[in-house]
């Protein structure tokens, strides 16, 4: 006979330390989009960083013990729409604050990537993968009868910091060790106005 598989728990997922886990492996793949990126592997980036900040807004629901990871898999899956949401309810009035729908489109465009997972564009327009580094580039609105797949990594950069500040993560010491190896921290800081610097601790 199968043992069932006993539920996770917010109170379990807590004492097990499961959110750092999420958060060094969204680092991982936020990374490796990077390096995607520079070797111009735009829709494998573009995967690559959804995978990411999936990863990444799952640790700060369960850093700050709002969901367990049951709940994360059965209610929000892998819309970052909807982990967005839970996100900004979850820090409520400090995002607003912080100005946190500055991210809404970068959300929303990333989340695209999750149709083309396996390479099939919806038919239709035809089709673009758009790639800016910096977000005042990505400002330029995009050429009419196109569907343009975009990602703005300035903006990736930036909402990877915010979401580590907020899980107490922020400090280079547990980047470079996210990052193991050279090649890894090279492709973090490769163009990145918002790159943990040694001042970060």
């Amino acid at each position: 006979m199968t043992k069932k598989k006993r539920r996770a728990t917010r109170s379990t997922d807590w004492k097990a330390g499961t959110a750092p886990l999420y958060a060094k492996i969204g680092a991982e793949y936020y990374v490796a989009g990077r390096g995607a990126i520079e070797r111009v592997h735009y829709q494998v980036a573009g995967n690559l960083l959804h995978h990411g900040f999936e990863m990444l807004l799952k640790f700060t629901l369960l850093h700050k013990n709002a969901y367990s990871t049951d709940e994360l898999q059965d209610k929000l899956s892998h819309s970052l729409p909807d982990l967005w949401q839970a996100t900004r309810v979850v820090m409520g009035e400090w995002a607003l604050r912080r100005n946190w729908s500055r991210f809404d489109d970068f959300i929303a465009a990333l989340h695209r990537f999750e149709d083309i997972r396996y390479g099939e564009f919806p038919v239709g327009l035809p089709k673009k993968i758009r790639v800016d580094k910096r977000s005042e580039a990505a400002a330029v609105p995009d050429m009419p009868g196109q569907d343009v797949y975009r990602i703005d990594l300035e903006k990736a950069d930036e909402l990877f910091v915010v979401l580590l500040a907020e899980g107490g993560l922020l400090h280079r010491s547990w980047v470079r060790s996210a990052l193991i190896g050279p090649d890894a921290i090279a492709d973090y800081e490769r163009d990145n106005f918002h790159a943990v610097r040694e001042e970060d601790g």
